[in-house]
């Protein structure tokens, strides 16, 4: 391992936030990559690797994960470091705010839904909130 430098902290503060980037999209990337198209009900991922590019590409996200990871160290760049508590309550918070523009109230905007209809659509999305209460 090489020795550790230290970079003055503006130039020490963009690296550690490009190191959070790289980190965070090839974690994403690697996990899309294992999921081989095994997705959500609202997203599916259509997969068209194959298998020995499906390998090659993890291979080459191991190695700029390693990469990044020895950058890092030898720049003698810091974690953010943050509770989970605050993460989920954000979490929390968006979804709150997303849930709440989606009631029939909240989809005005786009042209009224009949009655019978915004009754089913305020039932699934009251039923979510008060799911969501639980999480907290």
């Amino acid at each position: 391992m090489k020795d550790r430098i230290e970079l003055p902290d503006p130039q020490r503060r963009s690296l550690e936030v490009t190191a959070n980037v790289i980190e965070t999209t090839l974690g994403e990337m690697e996990i899309l990559l294992r999921s081989e198209g095994k997705g959500l009900f609202t997203k599916k991922v259509e997969p068209c690797y194959t298998v020995e590019e499906r390998s090659r590409m993890l291979g080459a996200i191991a190695a700029m994960q390693q990469a990044n990871m020895e950058m890092i160290l030898h720049l003698g760049l810091r974690s953010s470091h943050i509770s989970e508590d605050r993460i989920v309550s954000a979490r929390i918070s968006h979804m709150w705010t997303v849930l709440c523009d989606s009631t029939s109230k909240g989809l005005k905007g786009f042209g009224g839904l009949h009655p019978t209809l915004a009754r089913v659509v305020d039932d699934h999305v009251s039923e979510l909130l008060e799911l969501l209460k639980k999480i907290v």
